[in-house]
């Protein structure tokens, strides 16, 4: 697969996460009676919150106790389109997938990100076999969140396939990524990333 049609496939991915979080909206601006609302599903809304416990739970509960549609809406679109992108790399893009990401990212996972741009980019030799990864997310699901801390965890599933040398018969596999995300001004952010 041709680096412009991953990147054809990442925005058409992207754009479809978008609709549906719109449709989303939508669709609770219209249940509400009809009557005008702005909302801004980067912040919380202004009914007084539950208070959430800070241990981890399972899927369901969490999203049980979340009990807001939009914000695990937004927790899942942030992780899904995180997970393809950081997942998904050739030795030949020159961190790309990166650099793509950094809005969605805090400043602690940039710094992160940085210092491992220049660590690889001084062990990566010019002009070695090639090697690429794409990554597909299956599910995400939300492993805890605790709104006082402002910090939420989502694991996602993928389907990576993995090319060495050529794009020819690439090996696919099946791997978990748990999404640690905390709240900014901006929104919500991915501040860890670690494959399982």
């Amino acid at each position: 697969m041709s680096r412009r049609n991953k990147t054809i496939i990442i925005a058409v991915v992207a754009i479809l996460v978008l609709l549906i979080i719109l449709v989303v909206v939508w669709w609770l601006v219209q249940r509400g009676g009809g009557q005008s609302a702005t909302i801004n599903i980067n912040q919380q809304p202004t009914v007084e919150p539950k208070k959430l416990p800070t241990t981890s739970r399972t899927s369901e509960t969490a999203a049980a106790v979340i009990g807001e549609p939009q914000l695990e809406a937004t927790f899942k679109a942030v992780a899904v389109t995180f997970a393809e992108r950081f997942g998904s790399y050739s030795n030949q893009s020159n961190f790309q997938n990166l650099e793509d990401l950094s809005d969605l990212m805090t400043v602690k996972m940039k710094n992160w990100a940085d210092n491992f741009i220049l660590e690889q980019e001084n062990t990566i030799a010019n002009g070695a076999i090639f090697y690429g990864i794409t990554t597909r997310a299956l599910s995400a699901k939300v492993v805890s969140f605790d709104e006082s801390l402002g910090r939420a965890e989502i694991s996602v599933s993928t389907q990576r396939q993995e090319s060495k040398g050529s794009t020819i018969n690439p090996r696919i596999f099946y791997q978990e990524i748990l999404l640690k995300l905390a709240k900014t001004s901006d929104g919500w952010k991915v501040d860890e990333a670690a494959w399982q």
